[in-house]
């Protein structure tokens, strides 16, 4: 970890990730309490995640071609700074006293589109700044600064608006991505041309979504890690609502509630921090092992009667899920070509947005009908399937001597 960090081009982008993620993480609490305070309405608070994730999924569908020929290095700067002039946008009519719940959409909605095309280059941008043999550190690291600056940022959050003021979260949001944004202009990545005033520039970015829809297609052992992946996002975005069943299977109240999310957020850090140390074996292998673990401890899950075993439990699957997930994402910017980086990664987080609401209803709808122990086992054993059907078909597909020899050749801009 120690080698990253004299990376001056990584250590930017991690100090810089790491006060925009504290930011974001006061905004989540604070745009929710503002809206209660202004409408009191459960409706209007679902409606703010409408207004978010339909442009989020509507902008991530072609966001990352655009950044792939714009500059990640630009792209990070220009929407980084938008997004932090447009988060104190809040506070600012909140100190003059013209806050409403419609200036309160809008101001979503213009965050969604500038995340859409902000957040594919967090990911896409780190084979630019280090070695081939450090993106596995690099991705836990910043793993590692998503989790925990979330779970000291919530705590944080919930002191500023209670003891403080609700507005002054709002202005260290919106500050923290323009201090990012500020540093990043310090990052020595080789600048891409700029797409703008170019008559070829729709040509150019059908060519790139071409190119990368037949990657995907094209190659049978990534479209099926894309489709493991969105099958366990599927079930573990709506973790927050599963637990709250789960608590009252135990009789427990909300400190049951909120050691159960302790333990799934420690084992998601202990996990951020372990992943760096593990070596590049057989990739297919270790996401073909995480993910059968998984649907394991879920199924254990099932079993459970005492809360210690789930706690427990609940924190190893954290530790399971986030390595899972950083293995994914090492294997996919070792393998995807430079030029289309980020379209894949927008893609692959539009997957992720299309599948929210729906699990969020299907999920929900399920724990009405079914008691959350079946669930859980239900969800494990399907797990268990996908992960045999996995290794079957990407055992045929995967290519393990040209993989490997791709980490060793893959050439870094830096």
């Amino acid at each position: 970890m120690n080698i990253l960090l004299k990376n001056s081009n990584f250590r930017i982008l991690w100090l810089g990730e790491t006060i925009s993620n504290l930011g974001n993480s006061f905004s989540q609490i604070a745009i929710i309490w503002l809206i209660k305070e202004l409408t009191g309405s459960a409706l209007s608070m679902g409606l703010s995640m409408l207004f978010f994730y339909i442009p989020a999924i509507i902008f991530n569908s072609f966001s990352g071609v655009v950044m792939d020929l714009y500059g990640r290095k630009k792209g990070l700067i220009t929407f980084g700074f938008f997004q932090g002039i447009v988060g104190l946008i809040i506070p600012f009519l909140m100190f003059i006293d013209r806050i409403n719940i419609i200036y309160i959409f809008l101001i979503i909605t213009a965050m969604s589109i500038l995340s859409s095309f902000y957040n594919p280059i967090r990911k896409s941008i780190i084979p630019d700044l280090v070695e081939n043999t450090n993106i596995n550190k690099a991705v836990s690291m910043m793993e590692f600064s998503k989790k925990i600056t979330h779970f000291l940022g919530f705590g944080l959050a919930a002191i500023i608006i209670e003891k403080i003021r609700l507005l002054y979260a709002f202005v260290l949001d919106g500050s923290s991505f323009i201090v990012a944004a500020i540093l990043f202009c310090n990052l020595k990545v080789k600048l891409k041309r700029s797409i703008v005033n170019n008559k070829k520039t729709m040509l150019k970015i059908k060519e790139q979504y071409i190119n990368i829809l037949r990657l995907l297609f094209n190659n049978k052992f990534i479209l099926s890690i894309v489709v493991l992946y969105s099958f366990l996002n599927f079930y573990f975005i709506p973790m927050n609502i599963i637990l709250t069943k789960l608590v009252e299977q135990f009789h427990g109240d909300i400190s049951q509630y909120s050691y159960l999310m302790m333990a799934f957020v420690i084992g998601q850090v202990l996990s951020s921090i372990i992943s760096g140390y593990i070596k590049n074996a057989n990739h297919r292998l270790k996401i073909l092992n995480m993910s059968f673990l998984i649907g394991a401890l879920l199924g254990l899950l099932g079993f459970s009667k005492s809360f210690f075993i789930t706690e427990v439990l609940i924190g190893l699957i954290g530790i399971v899920f986030v390595s899972l997930d950083i293995f994914i994402e090492v294997f996919l910017q070792y393998i995807i070509p430079q030029d289309i980086r980020t379209g894949v990664f927008s893609i692959v987080i539009m997957l992720g947005l299309c599948l929210t609401p729906i699990s969020y209803i299907m999920v929900s709808y399920a724990l009405e009908v079914l008691n959350v122990l079946f669930l859980f086992k239900i969800m494990g054993s399907s797990i268990i399937l996908l992960s045999i059907i996995f290794g079957f078909v990407s055992g045929k597909y995967y290519n393990r001597s040209f993989y490997e020899e791709s980490f060793k050749t893959s050439i870094r801009t830096n």
